[in-house]
């Protein structure tokens, strides 16, 4: 099984704290946000690659990051670097996934991909079990969050049946059905790739990753995960604070 971390983002809404340091590698309860992917990573057992994918502004960042970390974490870990250098440049997260997975052949073995800016308190070991016992069909991560309000127009957001499969799928809706949020936690099977080419070549929107899954539930069965929290999507300094207030203290305990 192979890891990819998506983090060629700029994190413009956080400047001017990420104009010289990427948001992956912001501190949270003392250390990188990053470090807490490759540590649930390591845990589960079953991932012996991992993919880190960033942008050509922070190449040297994630270079020292990657050489500072224990093995084998190190030795797990490879660096794929986007030539964009502004937010103009940049080929959209989907597209960036499909350049991975081709032309660095990650095109065999199941496939869990992670957003560099997300945090969540579940165990990616679960989630990944949760994936097989589905029959490995494309998997999502869906957190809970009990007010719809809290997903309006924020979030992409599903309803899922007695089995846990999605009936439907929504990016960032007016009028939400449940308060079910779509995290930036994924687990695919081998042929996501071709589902991935498709749809590029049909002019969909090639960055929100949400409207590859309201795309591909329509292709095929894709399940939902759902946990209840903790779960932070690090995109404001609001919800960076909220994150550093909650493992700081669980570092404390």
């Amino acid at each position: 099984m192979k890891a990819v971390i998506l983090a060629g983002g700029f994190g413009t809404r956080l400047w001017p704290l990420t104009k010289y340091i990427p948001k992956a590698l912001l501190p949270v309860g003392g250390k990188p946000i990053i470090d807490f992917h490759i540590e649930q990573i390591l845990v589960t057992g079953k991932i012996d690659d991992i993919v880190v994918s960033t942008n050509a502004n922070f190449e040297a960042h994630f270079r020292y990051w990657q050489q500072k970390l224990p093995m084998p974490a190190r030795n797990m870990t490879r660096l794929v670097v986007e030539p964009s250098r502004n937010e103009k440049e940049k080929p959209g997260a989907i597209k960036a996934l499909l350049h991975i997975l081709t032309a660095h052949y990650i095109t065999s073995g199941d496939l869990v991909t992670l957003a560099g800016d997300n945090l969540f308190g579940f165990q990616l070991a679960d989630f990944i079990s949760f994936f097989y016992s589905k029959g490995r069909h494309p998997s999502v991560a869906f957190c809970d969050l009990r007010d719809i309000n809290k997903v309006k127009q924020r979030y992409g957001v599903a309803t899922l049946d007695n089995n846990g499969k999605l009936v439907s799928f929504e990016e960032k809706p007016s009028e939400p059905k449940c308060a079910l949020a779509s995290t930036a936690c994924y687990v695919y099977p081998p042929d996501i790739t071709e589902y991935i080419r498709e749809y590029i070549e049909n002019k969909n929107n090639p960055d929100a990753l949400g409207y590859f899954i309201s795309w591909l539930h329509r292709k095929t069965d894709v399940y939902g995960f759902v946990f209840e929290g903790p779960w932070f999507d690090i995109g404001s300094f609001d919800s960076y604070e909220q994150a550093n207030q909650y493992y700081t203290a669980q570092t404390l305990i």
